[in-house]
């Protein structure tokens, strides 16, 4: 359990935090001191209030605003508040890597747990106030956003749409051999992927989309991302070139389905990844075999494919501001912070024992922002 992980008890801390926040009834006017409280916020960039938001979203920030300003106050009383100082004074007393995951894995679940109505509410004081969010992390690790490129020659006209059944997606994701699964509480495990999204019924057609323009890349990943994928001539015109990029829209629309975009990453670049997101070594021998070596010195060798499932939370934000937060919207991230999960597998990567093959990294997202993703890109 993620509890046994770290010393601060992130349920007990999240139901807290909950609690504050769905009987605060300031949300007309707000906190007193709501623009020293945003400010304070907008200073530093590893307080717990900041964690919060850029972790969280902003009615996360505002429960942890509302119960700092309560804890620090000796007049102030609520339910909980001894039981959040001696957390606090447990999360304080960690190294500071810990102490930085302990307070992501509560902005994260404590984000997935607030009622949609109260984060509108939430939005709606910060809008009236006029409050900016300030600069992510991500965003002071790039820089400047990249302007949208023209498409050029090279781009690809038009993108190829085939319609596939949802049952023979699911037995295309389930096809993969059983492997064992690692014994690390909080490592990723080598599996069969489960469905990232709830599976569609059997009746429903899905939308599979191929051969992405190149040039569009950047208007949805990361540069350094975007450089990861294949590229390769059009089949049916060698002169225009395309991205080894796909996506999965359901042509039954709801709540509880999401699509999927799939990432095929080359060889030489997939070891990077590999580690960035789940914490792996992807390696391959001189006789061109590739196998996964884990942090404790297990090794997992492909027969002739694996997965790789769970994905680091914080690693999420890697990928990038788009693509993170059509992520945090999937139905399979909310359901792992929901649960507790000390990782999500919302992200999962398949390769196979072919050192020179492409490795696929498939991606949950979350219905309406997977949507707004694929026009960006097919259309």
């Amino acid at each position: 359990m993620e509890d046994n992980l770290v010393s601060v008890d992130i349920k007990e801390g999240v139901n807290i935090l909950l609690d504050q926040i769905t009987k605060f009834q300031a949300f007309e006017r707000g906190p007193k001191q709501l623009k020293s409280l945003w400010n304070n916020v907008n200073s530093a960039e590893k307080t717990l209030e900041r964690v919060f938001l850029d972790k969280g979203n902003n009615s996360a920030w505002l429960a942890i605003a509302i119960t700092q300003e309560a804890t620090a106050n000796s007049n102030k009383h609520f339910s909980g508040k001894a039981q959040w100082q001696t957390l606090l004074h447990k999360l304080n007393a960690e190294p500071e890597e810990s102490r930085m995951r302990s307070m992501t894995q509560l902005a994260t679940r404590l984000a997935a747990s607030i009622p949609q109505d109260i984060q509108q509410k939430t939005d709606d004081l910060l809008l009236r106030k006029d409050l900016k969010r300030p600069q992510r992390p991500e965003m002071l690790e790039t820089g400047r956003k990249r302007p949208r490129t023209t498409q050029g020659s090279s781009d690809a006209s038009d993108s190829t749409a085939t319609t596939c059944r949802s049952d023979e997606h699911n037995s295309a994701q389930q096809g993969t051999p059983e492997a064992t699964t690692l014994p690390s509480l909080d490592g990723p495990s080598l599996e069969k992927p489960a469905p990232a999204t709830k599976p569609l019924p059997n009746t429903a057609d899905t939308h599979c989309y191929v051969n992405a323009p190149v040039g569009k890349l950047s208007r949805i990943l990361r540069q350094d991302l975007a450089d990861m994928i294949t590229k390769s001539p059009l089949l049916s015109d060698a002169n225009i070139r395309v991205a080894g990029l796909s996506m999965i829209i359901p042509k039954t629309l709801g709540e509880v389905y999401g699509c999927h975009m799939t990432l095929e990453i080359a060889a030489d670049r997939a070891p990077h990844l590999a580690s960035r997101l789940f914490n792996v070594e992807l390696v391959t021998n001189q006789n061109m075999q590739r196998y996964v070596r884990t942090s404790d010195g297990l090794s997992i060798t492909p027969n002739p494919k694996a997965v790789v499932q769970g994905c680091e939370f914080d690693s999420i934000d890697s990928l990038g501001t788009r693509l993170a937060k059509a992520i945090k919207e999937s139905p399979q991230y909310l359901r792992d912070c929901v649960d507790l999960r000390p990782r999500t597998t919302s992200v999962y990567m398949t390769f196979s024992l072919d050192g020179q093959h492409p490795v696929d990294i498939t991606l949950s997202l979350g219905l309406q922002q997977g949507i707004a993703i694929y026009q960006e890109i097919f259309q």
